[in-house]
């Protein structure tokens, strides 16, 4: 059996299987515009849950390193990333691959309860909706401006999300929103 064969059906099978609520696992796919306060709110769930925070652009980044690219997320910085992205996927399925070994030391390392993803590609979310049963968070602050000059960013606003975060107040405000959001998960898994 394939590794990928391995993951898609054993380890999907695990994280899909009912769980006592301490051996519960989620999968989550976080997206907002950027800037609008993903990080950090991903940063207050790991103060209430053991948390895993990935982003399926990591290598990517360390590949636009190697070109050059400065780090900056100006809109030519996240259009290099997109493009490296788009161009990696089309040759090989080089960040779903990724993708599938992280969700696979996800399911067998015992502490861990959460896998935060950050993805953008409405394709890829729906492929995780389906075999993983990932859930769909926006993290949505009204004074963060959409970016459009990129696939990757361009559709953020276009998904339909399991649930909303507003992040439009203080880091206090985003705290209570993550413990709220962490109830939710937890009642809509059981």
């Amino acid at each position: 059996m394939t590794q990928e064969k391995y993951i898609e059906t054993d380890i999907f099978d695990y994280i899909a299987e009912p769980q006592s609520r301490a051996q519960r696992k989620h999968i989550i796919i976080v997206n907002g515009c950027g800037g609008s306060g993903k990080d950090t709110f991903c940063e207050m769930l790991s103060h209430l849950a053991e948390v895993k925070h990935i982003s399926v652009i990591t290598t990517i980044k360390k590949i636009a390193k190697f070109f050059g690219w400065d780090g900056k997320k100006d809109d030519a910085g996240r259009k290099l990333l997109s493009d490296l992205k788009i161009a990696a996927d089309a040759y090989n399925g080089f960040t779903w691959r990724e993708l599938l070994d992280e969700i696979a030391a996800f399911a067998i390392n015992p502490t861990l309860q959460i896998l935060a993803v950050d993805m953008r590609e409405k394709k890829q979310i729906q492929e995780m909706k389906e075999r993983f049963n990932a859930k769909t968070v926006l993290v949505y602050n009204p004074r963060v401006q959409p970016i459009n000059t990129n696939p990757a960013d361009k559709n953020v606003m276009d998904i339909e999300y399991d649930y909303e975060i507003l992040n439009d107040g203080s880091l206090q405000d985003l705290a209570q929103e993550a413990y709220e959001f962490l109830k939710k998960l937890e009642e809509d898994g059981k």
